[in-house]
């Protein structure tokens, strides 16, 4: 797949389960797996007094941030929503240098869990 099918294809699938439902908080995810060498992207929805509810959108299958960089790009330009990255601590922006997460989430040191 190309980057601009993998754009299309991510925000179809964001058109499809974005649905601006009252009371309800809607976000995205990108998660930097490198243990399966490739970014996912998740679409997460909270509505007041449910769960929280995750649903895989896309992966892709590279690690080269150029074209992750170029995919967020084109989620931003079809969608205003929250984009909350994991497993970015050290990498960094091609066109700026700006650190892509700044530090790590809880989840991902086991801060607070019991074991």
């Amino acid at each position: 797949m190309t980057i601009t099918q993998d754009i299309q294809l991510i925000n179809q699938r964001i058109d499809t389960h974005f649905t601006r439902r009252h009371n309800t908080q809607y976000w995205l995810t990108a998660v930097y797996d490198r243990y399966d060498h490739c970014f996912n992207f998740f679409f997460w929805s909270h509505q007041r007094g449910f769960r929280q509810r995750s649903v895989p959108l896309h992966s892709l299958a590279t690690t080269d941030i150029d074209a992750f960089a170029a995919v967020i790009a084109g989620i931003q330009a079809h969608t205003h929503l929250t984009i909350a990255y994991y497993g970015f601590t050290k990498e960094r922006w091609p066109a700026t240098g700006a650190l892509i997460q700044k530090r790590p989430r809880d989840i991902e040191t086991n801060a607070g869990l019991p074991f």
